[in-house]
């Protein structure tokens, strides 16, 4: 596998990797057809991007010049934001990965999520093999035994309540304040229920908190009823 991240890369470098799910699938029923792969799955997300192959023994290409090509990019210009793993290295990567513990905010489990739509999208496809089949659903089981039996001093943080705390550190008036949030993805409903958790919104057992002081005109409920 080779793979780009957060630890060697900024975000407009990422960007130039990045596939969303239209262009990972003709990615990978590129890759399929070149001769010695079996199997490839591509894990694209806003912090990294992996791309992972099954090979046959004798195949002695490389995935940087094939992930640059669909890239239509040099790859001896971004070859140094990458990294390269194989066998038990990359099968330990995986591991560390899905447990929470590669991520930027660490133990935070939106990963396990982004894996194993990674390997249905390639499913789906039909770009996958056994090998991959197997590794990939044994490192979300081994993520999800992370998360269950566990404890760590900051898990189940997202972003958003990192920054939440980056502003109470720079004694930003959070009890008084009003916010808005922009966007009606998964960013923004984790966004609007950080913040609702932040104001300290009492919860009638649905996914949509009642109204509270720090929310008069429920302008956060709003967004969550858009965005469950």
């Amino acid at each position: 596998m080779i793979g780009i991240d957060y630890n060697k890369a900024n975000v407009d470098i990422r960007a130039m990797f990045s596939f969303t799910k239209k262009n990972a699938t003709a990615a990978m029923e590129r890759l399929k057809k070149i001769p010695g792969i079996q199997g490839c799955v591509i894990l694209s997300t806003c912090n990294r991007m992996e791309l992972w192959a099954s090979t046959k023994a004798d195949w002695n290409g490389t995935l940087l010049e094939e992930l640059c090509k669909i890239k239509e990019v040099d790859p001896t210009q971004y070859g140094e934001y990458f990294v390269e793993r194989n066998e038990e290295e990359a099968v330990d990567h995986l591991f560390h990965l899905t447990s929470g513990l590669k991520s930027m905010i660490l133990a935070e489990d939106q990963i396990i999520t982004q894996v194993k739509d990674a390997l249905t999208l390639a499913r789906e496809a039909f770009v996958t093999d056994n090998v991959l089949e197997v590794l990939f659903r044994k490192a979300v089981t081994a993520g999800k035994k992370v998360k269950t039996n566990v404890i760590f001093s900051r898990a189940n943080q997202t972003a958003m309540d990192q920054a939440i705390e980056m502003l109470k550190e720079r004694k930003f008036p959070l009890p008084d304040a009003r916010c808005m949030v922009i966007g009606n993805g998964e960013m923004g409903k984790l966004a609007a229920q950080s913040e609702t958790n932040r104001c300290g919104c009492n919860s009638d057992g649905s996914s949509v908190p009642k109204r509270c002081s720090n929310d008069p005109d429920g302008m956060l409920q709003n967004q969550l009823r858009r965005t469950s």
